[in-house]
């Protein structure tokens, strides 16, 4: 119940936000839409952005060019999205046991009605707050309150493959190989799952975090899925060697770290917390040694955000209240500098 209460508080105390926006590595972008954004998420090719706010909206955005492609409604406001591989469909969670999966079909290869639902997923008892696509066509999803709170779906008959036991899962994401699973847990932890949810392995040995009780609120792998980086509710974010599960560095932000995304190459690890504070560290790899080179924090109060991501072409989305649109970029010495419409410095 104390998570439940939880979870509808973060969605009660979203900031105001009357533009989506893009900061990136060249000129901002805004992406306007018509409510509280809290949820971003770009498809495989970066091409196309969805958000998901408040009013209970979709909206889907050309990245490049800003322009509305397509907007939706659903039911109840969602906790996590994520696209198929093929970007013509997006599986929605949150509020209730149901996984609903949208058309997209933005350039009418699938010729399914644009908007509508094409497939409700059933099985889960609690409401659900995690999902994630992988590149194979199969679909992860976790809740709380149950017993088998993590569920294995195959995309292309939408038939349930596995269940497991899982716990109280916050966030689950797909290593890129579809082999692995990383999973978030809310009653404390991170783990790393086999790709199949072996129920014979040993749940201790896939455990990666400390042992302790501190909950764990987001997690994901870098580009290649060498390194995996987790933040917890003390605002704390370690990332660790995936083969060898070594904490490599630990960085400590503020607030409940909400959202964590990697840039495509694997340079930038950005963060966003509960207080609406943005981190963005800049990783350099030497061997299986990682170190932070510049801690750069966006220095205005932005979103309070459940999903920040990043384009293929290396820009970062987050939501922005007060229209403040900022870029992040590195200058001559490789160092990120902030630049914004009320900076005094020159994009």
């Amino acid at each position: 119940m104390k998570d439940h209460k939880h979870t509808k508080q973060i969605l009660l105390s979203l900031i105001l936000i009357v533009t989506v926006i893009i900061v990136g590595w060249s000129n901002a972008l805004a992406l306007v839409g018509t409510a509280e954004y809290y949820i971003l998420r770009a498809n495989s090719t970066g091409e196309v952005v969805a958000g998901v706010s408040t009013d209970k909206t979709v909206h889907i955005w050309d990245a490049l060019t800003g322009d509305v492609m397509l907007i939706f409604d659903v039911p109840i406001p969602p906790l996590a999205i994520a696209w198929s591989p093929s970007s013509d469909r997006l599986a929605v969670v949150g509020g209730d046991p149901l996984v609903r999966v949208y058309c997209v079909d933005l350039y009418e290869v699938m010729g399914c009605d644009q908007g509508n639902v094409v497939a409700v997923l059933e099985g889960h008892q609690s409401p659900l707050i995690a999902v994630d696509w992988s590149n194979d066509d199969r679909l992860i999803t976790g809740g709380q309150y149950e017993v088998f709170s993590v569920r294995l779906w195959d995309m292309s008959n939408y038939q349930l493959v596995q269940n497991y036991l899982g716990g109280d899962t916050r966030q689950l994401h797909w290593h890129p190989n579809n082999t692995l699973i990383a999973q978030a847990n809310l009653s404390g932890g991170a783990y790393i799952l086999s790709g199949d949810l072996d129920p014979s392995l040993d749940r201790r040995d896939q455990r990666i975090s400390p042992n302790d009780l501190t909950p764990v609120f987001s997690i994901a792998w870098n580009h290649d899925g060498s390194l995996l980086a987790y933040g917890d509710d003390q605002g704390v974010v370690r990332v660790i060697d995936a083969t060898t599960r070594q904490e490599l560095q630990v960085f400590q932000g503020t607030g409940q770290i909400y959202g964590l995304a990697w840039s495509p190459n694997g340079n930038y690890l950005a963060s966003s917390s509960s207080d609406g504070s943005m981190n963005i560290w800049r990783m350099t790899t030497q061997g299986l040694s990682v170190q932070s080179v510049n801690t750069f924090n966006v220095d205005k109060q932005v979103a309070i955000t459940l999903g920040i991501d990043w384009t293929s072409n290396g820009t970062l989305l987050y939501p922005s209240n007060n229209n403040l649109i900022f870029e992040v970029r590195t200058n001559s010495t490789n160092t990120p500098e902030a630049f914004g419409e009320d900076s005094n410095q020159n994009p």
